[in-house]
């Protein structure tokens, strides 16, 4: 299978986790539907919402820590010599797609 080489963005990540874990917005939906329906304290809803994407910050960081690139930027992989018999560039007018492509 094809490695990338190409890393999301922290702030990328963060949202997709956001999405991923989208029902830890339940709590804060509640709170803000009992501050519009009985007058509860609107920071109430406020602080689950921090609560929640705070949590998912500090998850995202120590993950990033504890595999070791630092604030979750993951390692490159160095570039590593083609070892297969069967390339292309070995074997040039072998029939391949990426041959057809240059003719």
């Amino acid at each position: 299978m094809r490695r990338t080489r190409r890393s999301g963005g922290f702030f990328l990540c963060l949202l997709l986790n956001l999405l991923l874990n989208w029902e830890g917005v339940i709590p804060a939906a509640l709170l803000f539907a009992l501050h519009r329906w009985r007058g509860w304290p609107l920071w109430w809803a406020g602080l689950a919402l921090a609560l929640w994407i705070g949590g998912i910050l500090l998850w995202m960081l120590v993950i990033g820590f504890a595999l070791g690139g630092g604030a979750g930027a993951p390692r490159r992989d160095e570039p590593r010599e083609n070892k297969n018999p069967y390339s292309s560039r070995q074997y040039p007018n072998s029939g391949s797609a990426a041959d057809k492509k240059t003719e």
